[in-house]
């Protein structure tokens, strides 16, 4: 989907991080504008919050739970977003709210069982956001990103890549320029209330992306190396304790449009490409 010559989209982002940047090459392509933010010192207020949304159309909220939970950001946010009348505001959110399926697909109708501190936390902040913007609110359930500067073909020319093995285990993944496409979309033309999930079509296990990342580049695979004796973080841990397969069926008959990178193959693909022509 190209961008659209839109000059009339005035973007404000809370967090300016991997996603937002990758939006705002959309934004600029088109003419638009967009400012971002993060943690405003001495914590978020009715004083610090409408300058910032002084003049613009659209919100992107990327900012972590804690700082929706534990401020009273989403007060100030729904207030002054009334009176600078915002169309659309998207919040960046996980398909890990949706917990453990067994390897079987979850949509956005599916039930919300993530049940560690950080998914409680995330499953509140949608609540929250959806609350607060009813008029404009729009939720982004996120897999796990990967793109430029971020991916397994990074990984293996660095030696930090694991082929670690968990049998029947999946994971769902999409890429950084089909995020910014979907929100980009989505700011022009804005459908409150919505919940996307958004991912790639192709759930994959972990060990097999690093395995075609290493046949891309002709290198070694990393040694395999078996889940149950893997020395992995916490954090690791909760990935792999849910099993799930992301749909993305809505998302694509909602905006009409087939992703740019389908699966992990494409996407790994694209991106060697694009090193090798030091684009």
């Amino acid at each position: 989907m190209a961008c659209m010559a839109n000059q009339s989209l005035e973007f404000m982002a809370l967090g300016l991080g991997y996603v937002a940047r990758a939006l705002l090459a959309h934004i600029e392509q088109a003419g638009a504008n967009m400012r971002g933010s993060g943690r405003v010192q001495g914590g978020w207020t009715d004083d610090t919050i409408a300058p910032l949304l002084e003049g613009k159309t659209h919100l992107l909220i990327s900012a972590s739970p804690d700082q929706l939970l534990n401020s009273e950001l989403m007060l100030w946010l729904g207030q002054a977003a009334k009176k600078q009348q915002l169309s659309w505001v998207g919040y960046l959110s996980t398909t890990g709210v949706y917990g453990d399926a067994d390897g079987a697909w979850v949509d956005e109708t599916s039930p919300l069982l993530g049940a560690t501190p950080r998914l409680k936390a995330r499953k509140e902040a949608e609540r929250m956001v959806l609350d607060a913007l009813p008029h404009a609110a729009h939720i982004f359930r996120l897999s796990g990103i990967y793109g430029e500067g971020r991916n397994a073909l990074e990984q293996v020319m660095a030696g930090t890549a694991r082929r670690i093995i968990k049998d029947n285990h999946v994971f769902s993944r999409i890429h950084v320029e089909d995020i910014a496409r979907v929100l980009w979309a989505s700011a022009n033309a804005p459908s409150a209330g919505e919940i996307f999930n958004v991912t790639d079509d192709c759930p994959a296990p972990a060990h097999a992306v690093v395995e075609y990342a290493s046949a891309l580049l002709n290198m070694p695979a990393p040694l395999a190396e078996p889940y149950d004796g893997a020395a992995i973080s916490g954090m690791m841990r909760e990935f792999y304790a849910a099993n799930r397969r992301v749909s993305n069926a809505k998302l694509k008959k909602h905006f009409g449009m087939e992703l740019a990178y389908p699966d992990y193959k494409a996407g790994l693909t694209g991106l060697l490409s694009n090193k090798n022509n030091g684009s």
